[in-house]
């Protein structure tokens, strides 16, 4: 019900406004039109311009009906104005519609008829299609639309009435402003393409209808050199993939008139190079250009290019710092038909015009030349050379660049330093030299880096020790360069040594204590982890030293051998420091020999009977017998003889009678014997003869009071006695 008085009220007032407003007839607006505009969101408007009208008045209405709301989007004050673009707040895709009035200054005419329109994306501008760079491909490009979200491409192979047009594309990014197709075409075959762009509420409108046709690529990398042979030029290019074949075509002119003519057609696809040797003047400049083609149609050509033929420049053409000082040599292989060459010289090797001729060689077999003209150590010069012949001159080869410099140190060695961790390096003095430079990698391969260990402001040093860092059982590279005040010379060649556990110091080998035993020791060496030591019977070129021992504790410094030793026997020995990455160097040999041991215990007392000693010893595990000698001083350089030799082993006790002084003192040792040889002999011992004790010493009480009679049994050469008594007999009894 509401809506009803709603709609009546309205009606009511409209039928008011019409009945009151002053209109003016003859101001009447004629053909009033409304079309989609050229911008995106906008619409053209257009109408008859209406004589004696001041300005125009234009209402625009999202709808259509009795109670559309229209607003005024346009108050034109020219009365000669005939258009206007509506682009205020539209929407594309939506329906607008329109009405206009003219006006003077007195009234406005009545409204012209509503129109409508809707707005669109515009198509895009500079929609091109041109031949791909690829085979059988279009590539299609254009200017981005403001508003749009994505573009439809369409394509078809005919443009008429009868012409559809399938979409090829449908791009969903605004910022892409190309496209290649390469969808089923074929070459030669002429394509027509349209676009539109693409919003989230509507399709634009269509662009104009372009064309293009694809065709096989011109060749890539379609390149001249000279050829190897004299008047020849060597054409390189890339497989097309597609191609059955190749046309190439030459000119001796690249203008306006130049006239290409066939010199090459090649019926292999996969063939990528021609030599063109036909009638070619060395010297002169000749322009080519190549094209593909298929069993259908031959492609685009190659841009063209040139090249003329000329004496090949030399090959291996080298500088290399000459063997005097102030000196570069340079070599090269001899150019066929070549009568001669040209070397020039620069300082620099970017401006052709420092490029001076240094030596004109009249000889075509001559292959070397020393340049010793002005050259300063260490100062680069860039090189070139050119084969001449009596009628031209040919290319010049690559700059090569050579400086002239000190030699490098003769005679550069790397040996395993005496320390653990240490190379020791020497050379021979450079003459001019004023001081070295010595460099050190651990690897020797392209990757290497060399940095410098030592700067050596001496000319006169001609040795150095390396203890920097270094890691035992490392291969270490190094190169040496001598220097003088202006410049540095050539590096030495590589050479390397390997750093080692030192060997131990102090090495001895000691008879034993015991028999068929040898002791070993040393000084233990800083940083190792363990030794390892070997022994031979023999020293001499054929000996082999095999291990008897391998020692897991660095703090270890000796140990016995009893590993199957014959005592007599001399034996060798060498020992070498080990850690857990490396084995050191060996010691130097050293040699020793086990013997029989002394026998232990060996004891003199005064023996029972004057002028008598007891010796006693143990026995020798592996003796036949003893020597016993005596000497009666051990004053320097004792004089010991013997007094008993004896063979049986069980043998452990000795009674010396022989020519013994009682009182005096007598010295004596002894020693094991074998078979073979006689052993070491023991400490000196050392005890007196004396008088016997009297036998049968016996005290009984005496027929007396307070007596005692004591009795014994006379000793021989005794010349009188001695008796003394005491009231007590224990430790304190005197």
């Amino acid at each position: 019900m509401e809506f009803l008085l709603v709609t009546i009220f309205l009606f009511t007032a409209a039928l008011i406004y019409v009945a009151t407003r002053r209109t003016n007839h003859s101001l009447r607006v004629q053909a009033f039109k409304a079309v989609t505009g050229h911008e995106s969101a906008s619409i053209d408007l257009s109408w008859t311009f209406v004589a004696g009208a001041t300005g125009y008045q234009i209402q625009r209405s999202p709808a259509y009906s009795i109670i559309s709301k229209f607003t005024t989007v346009a108050t034109i004050s020219n009365g000669w104005r005939t258009s206007y673009v509506d682009n205020s707040n539209l929407i594309n895709g939506q329906t607008y519609y329109y009405k206009i009035a003219a006006r003077d200054i007195r009234s406005t005419s009545r409204y012209s008829p509503i129109i409508q329109a809707n707005p669109q994306l515009a198509p895009p501008d500079n929609f091109k299609a041109v031949t791909g760079r690829e085979s059988a491909s279009i590539e299609l490009s254009w200017a981005s639309v403001v508003g749009a979200t994505g573009y439809e491409i369409q394509r078809s192979s005919i443009n008429n009435d009868a012409a559809i047009f399938t979409i090829i594309a449908t791009i969903s990014n605004t910022w892409t402003t190309n496209y290649i197709d390469k969808s089923n075409l074929i070459n030669a075959q002429t394509y027509y393409y349209k676009i539109v762009p693409k919003d989230s509420q509507s399709t634009g409108r269509f662009s104009p209808i372009v064309q293009a046709q694809p065709q096989l690529d011109p060749p890539a990398n379609f390149k001249t050199v000279t050829g190897c042979e004299s008047a020849s030029i060597d054409l390189l290019w890339t497989r097309v993939a597609g191609a059955t074949g190749y046309e190439i075509q030459r000119s001796s002119a690249n203008n306006d008139a130049a006239k290409f003519t066939i010199i090459a057609t090649i019926m292999k696809a996969s063939t990528t190079d021609y030599m063109d040797k036909s009638n070619l003047i060395n010297g002169q400049t000749y322009y080519y250009r190549i094209a593909a083609n298929d069993g259908r149609s031959t492609g685009r050509f190659s841009s063209i290019i040139q090249g003329n033929p000329q004496l090949a420049p030399p090959d291996n053409f080298k500088a290399v710092t000459g063997g005097n000082s102030a000196s570069i040599d340079l070599s090269w292989t001899r150019v066929a038909g070549a009568t001669g060459y040209e070397i020039q010289r620069s300082p620099d090797p970017y401006f052709k015009s420092k490029f001076t001729t240094v030596a004109t060689i009249l000889f075509g077999w001559t292959t070397r030349y020393i340049d010793k003209s002005n050259l300063t150590n260490g100062q680069i010069y860039y090189y070139k050379i050119v084969a001449k012949d009596s009628q031209s001159t040919g290319r010049f080869s690559p700059i090569v660049q050579g400086n002239p410099q000190l030699a490098p140190p003769d005679n550069f060695k790397a040996l395993t330093g005496h320390e653990s961790a240490s190379i020791d390096l020497s050379w021979r003095s450079v003459f001019g030299a004023t001081g070295y430079e010595i460099q050190r990698s651990s690897t020797n391969n392209d990757l290497a880096e060399f940095t410098i260990i030592a700067t050596i402001s001496n000319t006169l040093t001609i040795n150095y020790i390396d203890k920097s860092n270094l890691i035992n059982g490392q291969t270490y590279y190094y190169k040496i360069v001598a220097k003088d005040s202006q410049s540095t010379g050539r590096f030495s060649a590589i050479i390397q040594a390997n750093a080692q556990l030192a060997p131990p110091d102090n090495f001895t080998a000691v008879t034993a204590h015991e028999s068929a035993s040898i002791d070993l020791s040393w000084t233990c060496v800083v940083g190792a982890t363990g030794y390892e030591i070997q022994r031979s019977s023999t020293n001499n070129d054929e000996a082999k030293l095999t291990r008897i021992a391998t020692i897991s504790n660095t703090s270890t410094s000796n140990y016995i051998d009893k590993s199957d030793l014959i005592n007599g026997q001399t034996y060798y020995y060498k020992i070498v420091a080990s850690d857990s990455r490396s084995t050191g160097r060996f010691s130097p040999i050293i040699e020793a020999s086990p013997q029989l041991a002394p026998p232990d215990n060996f004891k003199a007392v005064t023996g029972g009977e004057s002028a008598c000693i007891d010796l006693s010893w143990t026995s020798v595990v592996g003796a036949t017998g003893y020597q016993i000698q005596r000497s009666s001083t051990k004053s320097d350089g004792p004089i010991f003889t013997i007094i008993a030799i004896i063979s049986n082993t069980l043998t452990t006790n000795y009674i010396d009678k022989s020519n013994l002084i009682n009182g005096e003192t007598y010295y004596y040792n002894i020693a094991a014997t074998d078979s073979r040889h006689t052993g070491r002999f023991s400490s000196i011992i050392q005890a007196k003869p004396l008088l016997a004790a009297p036998d049968n010493f016996t005290a009984v009480t005496a027929h007396e009071s307070a007596s005692i009679d004591l009795s014994w049994t006379c000793v021989v050469g005794a010349t009188g006695y001695e008796i003394q008594r005491s009231s007590t007999n224990n430790d304190e009894a005197k």
